[in-house]
């Protein structure tokens, strides 16, 4: 069915759990706003599945990306996306949490935001 989809597997949502952990350690780290660039300076779609690959991000090769980044209010797709006719899954790369200073709060959110986009069919990474 076209329209926006999300890959869900019930016996993978730990594995998932671990995979979304370490690529939103790595998005709020210090190499995070070179790794938000290197996501929207992919040329097309097969070369961003290719850099979300390394970290076991899988996306179908039948359904069309859409990046979204809260942190610098921008989004790309390699061209136009027709829902009616096309699925789609949009990465939403989340802002860097601001609340404390301290490091265990940023490492619950990313908990958090792990566990949440692993076992949901709501977006927030």
């Amino acid at each position: 069915m076209p329209g926006p989809t999300k890959p869900y597997a019930e016996y993978n949502v730990g594995a998932t759990i671990q995979t979304n952990y370490a690529f939103l350690e790595e998005l709020w780290g210090e190499r995070g706003p070179a790794l938000r660039e290197e996501l929207f300076a992919r040329p097309s779609e097969a070369s961003l599945r290719s850099l979300l690959g390394a970290w076991s991000i899988t996306i179908a090769d039948d359904v069309r990306i859409m990046l979204v980044d809260i942190e610098s209010a921008r989004v790309k797709t390699h061209g136009n996306i027709n829902p009616a006719t096309e699925s789609f899954y949009v990465l939403v790369l989340p802002p860097v949490p601001r609340r404390e200073s301290e490091e265990i709060y940023k490492e619950m959110q990313a908990w958090t935001g792990a566990y949440y986009h692993a076992g949901s069919d709501g977006y927030g990474m």
